[in-house]
């Protein structure tokens, strides 16, 4: 509990400090910005500010999800966060079909978040014992905790620079109807990470339990590593198939403009990188349970500022498709997967040998589906059918049988 309190003050005191920062030299980086007119300047300014405000909130929330992942309330918090998500993602659609306007997107994003952090201090309002939380000075306790907070903390601003300054880079360079393209496709791809990182967060807890316990442990450690890569990428890639292999179709609901051939190839290659870097899941939250905090922060922060002088780059050269390939920087991420099971030393590259059969079966699939047929019949038989694989495979890797799920039930 007072490791929970401590934490807690770190945090809000990090979130405070660095919104009051971005509040304030806000309208120096702007000015710099010459290929700004006066007015692109203030609406500029406007959103960056906002987004301070946006990037304080999500560093809160973090906080409250960590204090629920600590009483592994795991369930509730992801029951009650899914539909606030997906609320979230069609109110930033809504208006990105009416347009992109940058503020008009910023202001939904801050309701949205705002009301899940709400309904995130109500849970960790039911489930902290406020009885037994205190407080007692102690230097050497404070620091290393101190220094542990800082690390996470800035892990997880690396993240959330990354998500929320990418929109307002393509809203300067390429304006607000590229704009709104933009964010109706990444907020439709950035369900893939969303679900697919929810569905290993139990894993945490689980590896704390593992690592502090004999040795003999070790291969109930790697069976429960392997599930958590086995799950994450099952959701990731089996969401981004269907994705793929529907954009042509999917796609002009949620962008009002003609669609054409750039929007659809777009939408393909941020449901490509979405998929890759959504794989980082299990490594990051073996980061957390290990010793790689550190090497977690720069990795994080080393790709989230290099996908933003990505997406600049892109949208000054391609336009709305170098902006999309910008994104793909953020992979760079995955090297956590390698380091973390480095460190619980187990061969780094198994994660790759885990998780081969989806990739190259979704891989073969979804390219003969673009490249031969066209028909949406041919498409959806097709599809079924891949999907159907996926499944079998899942189940097998998690024995999940008829006759095991009776005798669960019967349990």
């Amino acid at each position: 509990s007072e490791t929970i309190v401590i934490n807690a003050l770190i945090l809000i005191f990090f979130a405070t400090f660095l919104a009051f920062l971005l509040l304030n030299i806000t309208p120096f980086l702007v000015d710099k910005l010459s290929q700004l007119s006066l007015q692109q300047k203030g609406v500029a300014i406007k959103a960056l500010q906002l987004g301070s405000l946006l990037i304080w909130i999500r560093l809160i929330q973090q906080l409250l999800i960590g204090i629920g992942q600590a009483y592994q309330k795991y369930l509730v918090f992801n029951i009650f966060s899914i539909p606030q998500i997906i609320i979230n993602s069609l109110g930033v659609l809504l208006i990105a079909w009416m347009g992109g306007r940058s503020l008009e997107m910023m202001y939904i994003q801050i309701f949205g978040q705002l009301t899940l952090l709400l309904g995130h201090m109500w849970l960790v309002y039911r489930i902290l014992p406020w009885n037994k939380l205190k407080f007692s000075f102690n230097y050497d306790k404070l620091v290393t905790i101190a220094k542990y907070s800082v690390m996470t903390d800035l892990t997880l601003l690396g993240g959330t620079i990354f998500t929320q300054c990418d929109r307002l880079i393509v809203g300067a360079t390429l304006g607000t109807l590229t704009l709104g393209i933009y964010a109706a496709i990444t907020s439709i791809t950035n369900l893939i990470n969303a679900l697919s990182g929810m569905s290993v967060q139990p894993l945490l807890s689980t590896l704390g339990n593992f690592l502090t316990t004999p040795t003999q442990q070790d291969n109930k450690l790697i069976k429960q590593i392997e599930k958590g890569f086995v799950i994450n990428s099952f959701i990731a890639l089996g969401v981004a198939s269907f994705l793929f292999n529907f954009a042509p179709y999917i796609i002009p609901f949620f962008i009002s403009e003609p669609i054409n051939g750039e929007h659809i190839t777009s939408f393909r290659l941020a449901i490509v990188v979405y998929a890759v870097y959504s794989l980082n899941a299990v490594g990051y939250y073996i980061a957390f349970a290990t010793t790689l905090v550190k090497q977690c922060l720069i990795i994080q922060l080393v790709s989230s500022l290099f996908s933003l002088l990505f997406i600049f780059l892109g949208s000054q050269k391609i336009g709305l498709i170098g902006s999309v390939l910008g994104n793909s920087l953020f992979a760079f991420t995955l090297v956590i997967n390698f380091l973390s099971l480095n460190a619980l030393k187990i061969n780094q590259f198994q994660w790759l040998r885990w998780i081969s059969f989806p990739v190259i079966w979704l891989l073969l699939t979804s390219t003969i589906n673009y490249f031969f047929f066209d028909d949406i019949i041919i498409k959806i038989i097709l599809y079924l059918f891949e999907l159907i694989i996926l499944v079998n495979w899942f189940c097998n890797k998690n024995e999940l049988t008829i006759s095991n799920l009776l005798k669960y039930k019967k349990h």
